[in-house]
C-alpha cells in the first residue's frame, strides 16, 4: 500500500525532547500519531513514545545509533493478535530525507519487514 502524509516536528522542553504529529489517511480512515522522542542521559540511549488514533496503548521504544549513524528502536507493538516485538531502522540520506523501515518479530524470532516509510522534507 503507498500513501502520502504529513509530519510536523518540533523543539519542546527546552530543546530536550522532539514532538512530532503524523497525519495521513489509512485504510479510508484518518490517521493520525504522536511521538515525543529526545535522548536520556541517565540510561544512555534514546527513547521515544508513540500514540495514535488507531488504539489507546502508548508505545515506548529506546535505542541507539550504530557507527553508520542508522538508530534502531526496539519495543513492543499492540497488534490484533497481541503485543508483539518491533524495531524501527531510521537511516539518513542527507539533511531533507530519511527512511524510517519498520520490523516485527515473529514468533521464531526472525523479524519481518512491515513497512517503510519514506520521509522527505518540502
Amino acid at each position: 500500500m503507498e500513501g502520502e502524509g504529513t509530519m510536523s516536528t518540533e523543539w519542546i522542553l527546552g530543546k530536550r525532547f522532539t514532538k512530532s504529529v503524523f497525519k495521513t489517511n489509512f485504510m479510508g480512515n484518518d490517521f493520525e500519531g504522536l511521538a515525543i522522542a529526545g535522548y536520556d542521559i541517565a540510561h544512555g540511549h534514546y527513547v521515544s513514545t508513540w500514540m495514535d488514533t488507531m488504539s489507546t496503548k502508548i508505545m515506548y521504544m529506546k535505542g541507539n545509533e550504530d557507527k553508520s549513524g542508522a538508530m534502531t528502536m526496539k519495543g513492543t507493538a499492540t497488534t490484533p493478535m497481541g503485543d508483539n516485538p518491533m524495531k524501527i531502522v531510521s537511516t539518513w540520506q542527507g539533511n531533507d530525507q530519511w527512511t524510517d523501515t519498520f520490523y516485527d518479530q515473529m514468533p521464531d524470532g526472525t523479524w519481518f519487514n512491515s513497512a517503510t516509510i519514506i520521509y522527505t522534507r518540502n
